[in-house]
């Protein structure tokens, strides 16, 4: 399924692409795939390809989102769609292809790289096979292999297409680093991946996608994989694991990562909006780090005829990469900050020295006007 798309005027009509190929319908694409890119996209991958048309044409959004099994085919198609790109939409297109390990990326890089290279339309004019790997070609395009694990290497340029692969293992800090490389030059975004060892933040994105009109969603499981030996395998799976492992394996259905503390957690079921009290006081409970930086604000209500108090947590300041004296100041600048009377504090924050002399606990206790903090 797509959102936002309207897909039946795709295949129909077609539209001329600013600054690109001028046609196309989605029957043209898919033809040009067969013939010219050996691929024979499934049904679920059509979709996706319709979905992609779209943004290019301008129809749709330009972010899309997609949950797959495994083994569902999305290597082999992620590739056809950097060929694609380079060889008969925008030969001086820039690409990156990026996942959690090099590994991911450089398979998608290695199967792109050879379907341009047998199509002989345009030539390699520099490479490297040191990661990060680049092929550079005549015509002004390149294509380059990213990790997001080195977080560094999201925000070096402008870029045409950009394919993460494995999203699953994609975390916010490092989705919130591609989105400045897509600017320039109206690139798109593909997060492709399957819920298999997958990060809250990918689940949450997912869901997203699918009510938001600013991105696009896509889904196919690995049964719409016409591969006889994929089908073999599954007949395989599905008679020797337990039905929910095997859906969450080859039919894209999420569930609560194994080493969750609370593993039956859900934001549907626990979680709703808990609105400042301007009658209560508020406590701030903060776990400094170099990495994230968080700090939760929280009034304890009284709860009748109990000798108990409910615990809302009405905020939160959650910054990366960042400094104590960034946090307070967007600490200080919300609404309950008035309301603020003290706050825990990380015992560790005793002996962080992150500016001067000051402990991180010195800082807010100067800075923050916490007397009372506690550690």
């Amino acid at each position: 399924m797509t959102q936002t798309l309207d897909v039946g005027r795709i295949i129909r009509q077609g539209v001329d692409a600013p600054k690109r190929r001028k046609e196309t319908t989605l029957e043209e694409t898919l033809s040009r795939y067969r013939r010219y890119l050996s691929y024979d996209p499934h049904e679920g991958q059509t979709m996706f390809l319709a979905a992609l048309l779209a943004a290019k044409m301008g129809l749709g959004p330009r972010e899309i989102w997609v949950k797959t099994g495994k083994q569902a085919g999305k290597s082999d198609l992620m590739a056809a769609v950097i060929a694609d790109e380079m060889l008969f939409w925008n030969q001086e297109a820039h690409i990156w292809v990026a996942s959690g390990i090099y590994e991911h990326s450089e398979n998608v890089f290695d199967r792109a790289i050879s379907i341009i290279s047998t199509s002989g339309r345009i030539k390699t004019s520099h490479r490297s096979d040191v990661r990060p790997k680049v092929r550079e070609f005549d015509s002004g395009a390149y294509l380059k292999s990213r990790s997001w694990q080195e977080a560094q290497n999201l925000e070096a340029e402008q870029l045409d297409l950009l394919i993460c692969d494995e999203a699953q293992t994609l975390d916010e800090e490092r989705y919130a680093r591609t989105r400045p490389r897509m600017v320039a030059r109206g690139g798109i975004s593909v997060f492709i991946g399957s819920p298999w060892e997958t990060t809250a933040f990918f689940n949450d994105m997912i869901e997203q996608a699918q009510v938001d009109p600013d991105r696009a969603f896509v889904t196919w499981t690995t049964e719409d994989n016409p591969k006889k030996e994929i089908r073999e395998m599954l007949v395989v799976e599905r008679r020797v694991l337990p039905p929910d492992l095997y859906a969450q394996l080859y039919l894209g259905v999420a569930r609560a990562p194994s080493m969750l503390v609370l593993p039956d957690f859900s934001k549907e079921r626990h979680m709703r909006t808990c609105p400042l009290d301007p009658d209560l006081p508020v406590t701030l409970w903060i776990d400094p780090g170099r990495g994230t930086y968080a700090v939760l604000a929280v009034q304890f209500h009284p709860i009748k005829d109990y000798a108990l108090d409910e615990t809302w947590g009405i905020d939160e300041v959650y910054q990366h990469n960042s400094s104590d004296r960034k946090v307070i100041l967007e600490a200080t600048s919300r609404p309950w900050w008035r309301n603020v009377a003290g706050g825990v504090i990380d015992i560790a924050a005793r002996k962080t020295f992150t500016t001067g002399d000051d402990t991180t606990e010195q800082i807010w206790q100067k800075e923050a006007g916490l007397s009372t903090l506690r550690s």
